[in-house]
């Protein structure tokens, strides 16, 4: 049993993404954690590549676990998640990197001390170019104040489900026994297989999630299901909360929060899918987030130095120097 797992998802990354986001949680300064890489059927099996990083990076507590077919981000972290051994569990996607070398074991002991099951920091974007890389701040949610109360439960799923103004899936640390509970749920009862984050509604319906008021992820920007700006990957994001919203609807008849959301949802989605103000839209939400761009200066702060050497050791021979 480890204090903590940190499961990492890969689908069709490459290797030096994986790489990239490895090396920043073998570099965590705590001592009882394991990382379980959880791979979606990609073309490539991933398997002796990651073999070979942890042979010659020294790290022994880790799993590899790769799918026989591609079955979906939510199904992909359940079983990995199923696989972990720790406590708590952190997800991290292949690209994206633990914000500093003693985040694994600062949320652990939040956790720990303020005796929660879920918890949620702050995340910092990356977005590498030619001429370097960009750092911003992501602040959301826009409102973390709400999440001490627990007596702020309306509140907060107006939030959520009115003003899509959810907590990152990224940014939330779990126990491990709830979050399987809550995945599978997700996965069967909703019929959700991309959109992992929506784990956060429904703890927000059944529980609490605290805020942690320090960065804990550093989040490449641009890639994946949720902001590559591509309209299959917001198909797919809409046909998952398509479902989501259905069954939120049949479950909870009698909230006013969950027919206003559910109203407003489907007014979205065609405006998304079937309108050319689909991208100005995305840019738009992005910016209510996504915080002035954050100066190079000639004295790097430590957590902005953990950031661009894991960016810079890409191979495991590099990460070995």
């Amino acid at each position: 049993m480890y204090k903590s797992s940190v499961v990492v998802l890969s689908y069709n990354q490459s290797n030096d993404s994986v790489f990239q986001t490895l090396n920043s949680i073998v570099a965590q300064d705590c001592n009882s954690f394991e990382i379980v890489v959880a791979d979606d059927a990609s073309r490539v099996n991933p398997k002796e590549a990651l073999e070979e990083y942890f042979a010659q990076a020294g790290f022994t507590d880790y799993q590899i676990i790769i799918q026989e077919t591609n079955i979906g981000t939510v199904k992909n972290t359940l079983e990995g998640t199923k696989k972990a051994k720790g406590e708590f569990i952190k997800i991290i996607g292949a690209g994206d990197l633990l914000y500093a070398s003693d985040t694994l074991r600062k949320m652990y002991e939040f956790c720990s001390t303020q005796e929660v099951n879920h918890a949620f920091g702050k995340i910092k974007t990356f977005t590498e170019k030619d001429e370097g890389v960009t750092v911003q701040s992501f602040d959301a949610p826009t409102k973390p104040e709400l999440y001490n109360e627990p007596q702020n439960r309306e509140a907060i799923l107006t939030q959520m489900l009115i003003y899509s103004d959810w907590v990152p899936g990224g940014a939330i640390i779990y126990r491990r026994d709830y979050l399987i509970d809550f995945l599978v749920e997700l996965a069967e009862d909703y019929q959700v297989r991309y959109c992992e984050d929506l784990v956060s509604v429904l703890v927000a319906f059944k529980g609490t999630i605290k805020p942690y008021d320090e960065f804990i992820m550093w989040y490449e920007w641009g890639v994946g299901v949720s902001n590559d700006g591509s309209k299959a990957s917001r198909r797919r994001a809409y046909d998952d909360h398509t479902r989501f919203f259905a069954e939120l609807k049949k479950r909870h008849k009698d909230s006013s929060i969950v027919a206003r959301a559910y109203r407003m949802f489907r007014i979205k989605r065609f405006v998304m899918l079937y309108t050319p103000l689909a991208l100005l839209l995305q840019r738009i939400k992005a910016r209510q987030y996504l915080k002035k761009p954050i100066d190079q200066v000639d004295e790097m702060p430590l957590e902005r130095s953990f950031l661009l050497k894991n960016l810079s050791s890409h191979t495991v021979n590099d990460r070995l120097k």
